[in-house]
């Protein structure tokens, strides 16, 4: 739970330095990963982060979306503040016997929704 309070204040630190203007570009460049309609529902930075992370594309181990929309935009400054981060919560995030930064497991988006499962799973999926 500290690890989760961790990442969304940090998360919250980069949506505080967003400009309106970063926002509404933000959205447009990752149209084809949130529905029009759910962006238009969304109107703060940390609820668009919210769900970017609901649907697997954001979280302490994943910043790849987010840093390549950010360099896209302009906000390199926001590029490496993350990348200064991954460090930290690739080792706070780790497997208890700290002997991978692999993830957990893969996540499968089925009819719009994250449902995680084990990459055993996965393979038992591509024999069937």
């Amino acid at each position: 739970m500290a690890d989760d309070f961790e990442f969304r204040g940090f998360m919250l630190q980069v949506s505080q330095r967003m400009s309106s203007n970063d926002f509404v570009q933000l959205k447009y460049l990752l149209k084809g990963y949130v529905s029009n309609a759910r962006c238009e529902e969304i109107k703060a930075v940390c609820d668009y982060f919210e769900e970017l992370h609901r649907m697997c594309l954001l979280s302490p181990t994943n910043f790849g979306v987010l840093k390549k929309a950010l360099g896209v935009i302009g906000r390199q400054d926001l590029v490496e503040d993350i990348e200064e981060k991954e460090q930290y919560f690739a080792n706070l995030f780790r497997d208890k016997k700290g002997d991978s930064l692999e993830p957990k497991g893969l996540c499968l988006i089925v009819a719009a929704r994250c449902v995680p499962f084990s990459s055993t799973k996965l393979v038992q999926l591509k024999q069937v």
